[in-house]
């Protein structure tokens, strides 16, 4: 009896300690891919739309990250994108037009443009921005 219990208690604390591992290797790696975005710190945005007479005024505009892969590789590259903001100053229905940058940099892009707000008031639809993402611009 005293045999099974101590094989039981070895056995259960491989089982604890093999968990434990596994939830510190997931953690290191969570914090190793936290670590490997470099923060843009200048403006991005080269041009809006010059066909829109009323452009809304930007409350906030988060900056996205520049992925490490990108920097490690030096590749730059702009994403021409649409979007549309509504009454409650929030961006909805974006869309990124097809180029090799969107593989690179529009996860970063959409991850920050969730957090764009604007003037409350008037929606406006189908506002035209070209974000630049260059290397110059990283901390």
């Amino acid at each position: 009896m005293k045999t099974k219990f101590i094989i039981f208690s070895l056995v259960s604390s491989i089982f604890l300690f093999a968990d434990y591992t596994i939830q510190t290797a997931q953690a290191n790696a969570l914090e190793t891919r936290l670590k490997a975005q470099f923060y843009i710190q200048k403006p991005i945005q080269k041009e809006f739309d010059k066909q829109i007479e009323e452009k809304p005024q930007a409350l906030s505009q988060q900056l996205p990250y520049y992925p490490a892969r990108a920097k490690e590789a030096k590749i730059e590259g702009s994403l021409e994108i649409k979007f549309d903001v509504d009454e409650n100053g929030q961006v909805q229905n974006i869309r990124m037009f097809d180029s090799p940058a969107v593989d690179v940099f529009g996860l970063s892009l959409l991850q920050a443009m969730e957090h764009w707000r604007y003037e409350t008031g008037k929606p406006i639809n189908n506002l035209k921005m070209i974000i630049e993402f260059k290397l110059s611009n990283i901390n």
